[in-house]
């Protein structure tokens, strides 16, 4: 009797089904096939050319959307809902998950797994003003590029480029255009910023605006704001600690 080999034995697609929650519905951890592989890499990189971030982003939407439907246990979901319950500071968890089918060692899903939006782990105070609350949703982050000027720094070069004219007189109002475009987007930057943060008012007040957000922050302050409810995580030093940096300057 000729001996049995041992065999290796690759079980992507069956090695996990346990399931996990997201937001309200309940999904089977089945790992990516190598097509979602290749459809999800497409649209991390090659799908972002010829797409400014807003069409980018709605387009991962549909994609994650596609991915989670293989795995639903209940009511379909679209892009909408993954807008809700995903965000910048979750969904790179859940698509490495989805890939792995483990989030620490081992085979299983490390203890206490969560894959929802993080709770910000510090409170903002502004002003006497205190927020919180969850990190940013796709669809609010979606709020923000909208709100933005449609016509970028890069599209105006482009555009003097193809126009092709040294007047003097038209290259300073291009270069008008592109102050103000700078201006006009800080503005609505810090709009936006105020609009995500009165949803997350914690102190019982009233709604802030984006004049009121400039009132109190510097322009860098405004995007550490952003960058923190975008990622959901801390900066490695405090605005607030006493650091070479930022120590008062005296004498």
């Amino acid at each position: 009797m000729t001996p049995t080999k041992p065999r290796m034995i690759f079980a992507t697609k069956t090695l996990q089904q346990q399931k996990f929650p997201l937001g309200d519905r309940e999904f089977f951890s089945t790992r990516l096939t190598g097509e979602e592989e290749i459809v999800y890499q497409e649209g991390s990189t090659l799908a972002s050319f010829g797409m400014n971030l807003p069409q980018q982003t709605r387009a991962n939407l549909d994609m994650y959307a596609l991915f989670l439907n293989h795995r639903i246990d209940g009511p379909a979901v679209d892009a909408e809902w993954t807008g809700q319950y995903l965000g910048p500071s979750n969904v790179l968890e859940l698509m490495a998950y989805l890939r792995t089918g483990h989030n620490g060692p081992g085979i299983v899903p490390a203890p206490g797994m969560v894959l929802d939006l993080p709770e910000l782990p510090q409170d903002i105070e502004i002003g006497g003003r205190v927020f919180g609350g969850r990190a940013l949703s796709y669809n609010e982050y979606l709020h923000y590029l909208d709100s933005l000027p449609d016509e970028d720094m890069v599209s105006i070069a482009v555009r003097v480029q193809q126009e092709g004219d040294a007047n003097p007189i038209a290259l300073l109002n291009e270069a008008r255009q592109v102050v103000s475009y700078t201006s006009a987007t800080r503005r609505a930057q810090a709009g936006a910023v105020a609009a995500q943060l009165s949803v997350r008012i914690l102190d019982g007040g009233e709604a802030v605006s984006g004049e009121w957000i400039l009132e109190h922050l510097s322009i860098d302050e405004v995007a550490q704001v952003f960058d923190y409810l975008r990622t959901g995580k801390l900066e490695a030093d405090s605005p607030n600690d006493s650091t070479p940096a930022n120590l008062p300057i005296s004498g």
